[in-house]
């Protein structure tokens, strides 16, 4: 191979190598400055944890828009619901070269946001408001949408503790357990009965203003607890925590 030509290629290793360097340096800048953004826009309590997807970077920067933003954040509160896991990810993220640079960003539109949050069962228990109310998975369930429940329930003025299986299900964006298959604890009670006291055993919980505009579409019961998705579509977050659709 020719000198001239060894040189060449040498020249633009080099450089694919400065570009390879510079791509992931901006990405580290880039991924903490959406954090602090994204604390004050979506009005995190902390920092988040920022990752942001797709090689390379600095195609995305120059377009002002990232494909996949994944975040998580920690320790967020909502209604009666605290300490919370938010992990979601930002899919079109609109953040213009120059705003970037200077910071002068005031909005960050986002095409869509899909996300999970884990409410934990003793959570859940207290904001339903049934005496007594514990909940866990329904382990001998084939299913993966039904938890057990169990609590006191009051029946032409009697106080039973019960238990019975129930399905977890969203409903016009709260979390709906319906029990039913209800037993009494240690008490023989008529079939009509047992039909009471599972009605005493369901409730609806309302879950209102998640981060990022996100609405709850399902939910999924784990070992720890009822792990809800929620999702957003056209969403600008705007600084002071506001959220608004495009």
């Amino acid at each position: 191979m020719p000198r001239g030509v060894r040189v060449v290629l040498l020249v633009l290793l080099v450089l694919l190598v400065l570009l390879g360097v510079a791509d992931r340096v901006l990405l580290r800048v880039a991924q903490e400055g959406v954090a602090d953004r994204l604390q004050q826009r979506a009005g995190l309590p902390g920092r988040p944890t920022v990752t942001i997807h797709g090689f390379p970077f600095l195609t995305q920067l120059a377009a002002g828009r990232y494909g996949d933003v994944e975040v998580t954040a920690n320790g967020v509160s909502t209604h009666r619901f605290r300490d919370l896991t938010v992990r979601a990810h930002l899919r079109g993220v609109h953040a213009p070269l120059g705003g970037v640079v200077s910071g002068s960003l005031t909005e960050l539109p986002v095409d869509a946001v899909d996300g999970t949050i884990e409410l934990p069962y003793q959570q859940v228990a207290a904001a339903a408001g049934i005496p007594g109310l514990a909940l866990s998975v329904d382990t001998r369930s084939d299913r993966d949408d039904r938890v057990l429940v169990t609590g006191r329930v009051t029946v032409l003025g009697r106080s039973y503790t019960a238990r019975a299986r129930a399905l977890a299900t969203v409903r016009a964006g709260t979390v709906a357990v319906t029990a039913d298959q209800a037993t009494v604890l240690g008490t023989a009670v008529p079939a009509a009965v047992l039909a009471i006291v599972a009605r005493g055993l369901s409730f609806v919980v309302s879950v209102p203003a998640l981060p990022f505009g996100l609405g709850i579409t399902a939910v999924h019961p784990t070992a720890t607890g009822l792990e809800v998705t929620a999702t957003a579509r056209d969403v600008v977050l705007r600084s002071g925590g506001g959220t608004a659709g495009r």
